[in-house]
C-alpha cells in the first residue's frame, strides 16, 4: 500500500515538474520581450519630445513662414523615419518571440506523452438454445410509435 502511495507521489511530483517548467519558460519568454517593447515605447517617447522641443525652437527662431515650413516638413520625415525605424524593431521583437514562444510549443509536444484511450473490447456473448430469433423485421421506433 505504501509503495502504491509512493508511486502515486512520485507521478504527481513529475507532471508538476512537467507543467511548471515550461510555464516559468513562458514567462520569461513574455519577460524578456515585455522588456525589450517597452524600451521601444521609451524611445518613441523620447523622439516624439525631442521633436516637439526642435519644433518649439523652430517656430521661436524662423525668420519668415517658409522657413518655418521648410523646418516643420525636415522634422516631419524625421519623425516618420524615427517612427518607420521603431516599427520595424518592434516586428522584429515579436518575430523573435513567436519563434521563442513556437519552439516551447514545439518542446512541449516532444515531451507530452499521448495515450490513445481505447475502450475495452467487450466480451462477446455466450448464444443461448432458447432465446429465439424474430420472424420477419423486428419493431423500429417509427413503427412502434405508428401502431
Amino acid at each position: 500500500m505504501d509503495n502504491l502511495f509512493s508511486n502515486f507521489y512520485q507521478q504527481a511530483s513529475d507532471l508538476n515538474k512537467g507543467v511548471v517548467e515550461p510555464t516559468l519558460r513562458f514567462n520569461e519568454i513574455g519577460a524578456k520581450y515585455q522588456q525589450q517593447l517597452l524600451e521601444q515605447q521609451w524611445a518613441a517617447v523620447e523622439s516624439c519630445v525631442d521633436i516637439g522641443v526642435r519644433q518649439f525652437r523652430a517656430v521661436s527662431e524662423a525668420k519668415d513662414a517658409q522657413e518655418l515650413a521648410t523646418c516643420q516638413a525636415e522634422l516631419a520625415a524625421e519623425m516618420g523615419e524615427r517612427f518607420l525605424s521603431a516599427a520595424q524593431h518592434v516586428f522584429e521583437i515579436q518575430v523573435q518571440a513567436k519563434e521563442e514562444l513556437s519552439c516551447l510549443w514545439v518542446d512541449g509536444l516532444q515531451v507530452a506523452e499521448v495515450t490513445p484511450v481505447l475502450k475495452p473490447k467487450a466480451k462477446p456473448r455466450a448464444k443461448s438454445a432458447s432465446r429465439k430469433k424474430p420472424v420477419g423485421k423486428t419493431p423500429t421506433r417509427r413503427t412502434r410509435k405508428a401502431a
